[in-house]
């Protein structure tokens, strides 16, 4: 069955195990939320489209695909670049964090290489449906000149504080657009 997938991609620098980390359940709840509003106003698309008969609507409701969250990461005992690619071409949406991590002893911290390897290969490839992020509101400053223009929202776990509108409208459509693509196409999808 078919389901949209939102793969994330940032530099893990975590002591922790990867699915006990910080940034990544924040990006995980992030996307979660952002889908189900995305599924939401699909529904709400697909409803307003239909007539009024009951059995209709009910059975258009059921249509809605399911969305996947999941790191954007290597499979165990593949070339890494070739696990990547492949993940980033069967991804709907590709959420990549910029933050900076901390890698070296002296504190320094920057975004790890293989995030911008990532974009950049992801940009080539789908570029209306790869979407930047960082923990701060400036985030946007430390991109690199060639991708000046991005939009790059912010995503924090204080995200009812700080909603950024933008970025939740942003990939909420792209949820929304999605789900109506596969509904129109027929494919096969999960309710």
């Amino acid at each position: 069955m078919r389901s949209i997938t939102i793969s994330v991609g940032y530099g893990w620098a975590s002591e922790q195990p990867v699915n006990l980390d910080k940034r990544w359940q924040e990006l995980r709840d992030f996307c979660k939320s952002v889908a189900s509003q995305g599924r939401n106003q699909a529904a709400a698309s697909l409803k307003n489209a239909v007539s009024d008969d009951a059995d209709e609507t009910t059975r258009t409701g059921k249509l809605i695909p399911n969305v996947t969250v999941s790191r954007l990461r290597s499979t165990a005992g593949r070339f890494i670049w070739e696990s990547i690619t492949k993940k980033i071409q069967e991804s709907d949406i590709l959420v990549f964090d910029i933050t900076p991590t901390k890698i070296k002893d002296d504190g320094s911290a920057r975004v790890a290489e293989n995030v911008w390897l990532e974009i950049g290969y992801a940009l080539a490839l789908k570029p209306d449906s790869v979407y930047l992020v960082h923990v701060d509101s400036q985030g946007y400053k430390s991109l690199p000149s060639d991708l000046s223009g991005l939009t790059v929202g912010t995503v924090t776990r204080a995200l009812a504080k700080e909603e950024d509108r933008s970025l939740r409208a942003s990939l909420a459509g792209a949820v929304r657009k999605k789900c109506l693509e596969i509904i129109a196409s027929g494919s096969d999808f999960n309710h």
